[in-house]
This record gives structure tokens, C-alpha cells and sequence, in this order.
């Protein structure tokens, strides 16, 4: 049984995979939340109280970086090195939000900057 099944609140544990499955949550958990959530004992009620507190940070990140993908530009950044990688770096982003990002628009993303910023200037007569 994996520690996924464990959370569930119909599940019933035994007497040595309850402490078990305790364990794997402090010792993860930073230390900080540990003195917040030392008094609860069962797993699944530490899960739904960690999930209520932190649940929403999902949609915070990806409002925040879905804002930062809309608005990259390459003449923000002094070099291509750094302007590639803050695409991977968003896009990652976006990837652990489960939002589908995929090489088309990575590439039209590259691509589309790149055309407008080597565009002369002037108009051609």
C-alpha cells in the first residue's frame, strides 16, 4: 500500500502503518508547519489540514506565471542565454500546474520575438 492510498479518508490503517505514514509526513514537512501541526495525529487529517492551508497556491502560481508568459520579451533581457532560460523556467511552471504547454508555443514564442527584434526599423521605399 502506498502512502497515496493511506490519505484517503476511508482508509483504515493498522496499528504500524499509521505511525509510519506519520513520519514520512514530518520528516518532509518543513519545520516551521511541524509546531503547527504537531497535535494532529491521523494522517488523513494532517493531509486535509495541509490541503486546505496550501491548495490555493496552485492557482496563485499559475495566474502569476500565465501573466509572466503573456508579457516575455526578449529585449527585457541583456542576453539570449537568460531570455531562454526564463522560457524554461515558466514553462515548467506551467507544466507542474498541469497547464499544456507545448513546442509550437514555445517555438512561435522564440520565434516571434526574434523576427520583430531584428524588424529594421524604418520603413523601406
Amino acid at each position: 500500500m502506498s502512502f497515496g492510498d493511506n490519505i484517503k479518508k476511508e482508509n483504515t490503517l493498522s496499528n504500524y502503518d499509521n505511525p509510519k505514514s506519520m513520519i514520512f509526513f514530518h520528516y518532509h514537512i518543513h519545520e516551521g508547519l511541524k509546531k503547527v501541526y504537531l497535535n494532529i495525529k491521523d494522517h488523513a487529517d494532517l493531509w486535509r489540514s495541509l490541503k486546505d492551508r496550501f491548495d490555493h497556491q496552485k492557482i496563485v502560481i499559475l495566474s502569476k506565471t500565465r501573466y509572466e508568459w503573456m508579457f516575455l520579451r526578449l529585449q527585457d533581457f541583456k542576453f539570449v542565454s537568460a531570455y531562454n532560460s526564463t522560457i524554461f523556467r515558466i514553462s515548467s511552471q506551467l507544466k507542474l500546474c498541469r497547464e499544456n504547454i507545448t513546442d509550437e508555443d514555445m517555438t512561435e514564442k522564440i520565434l516571434y520575438f526574434s523576427r520583430f527584434e531584428c524588424a529594421p526599423t524604418t520603413a523601406i521605399s
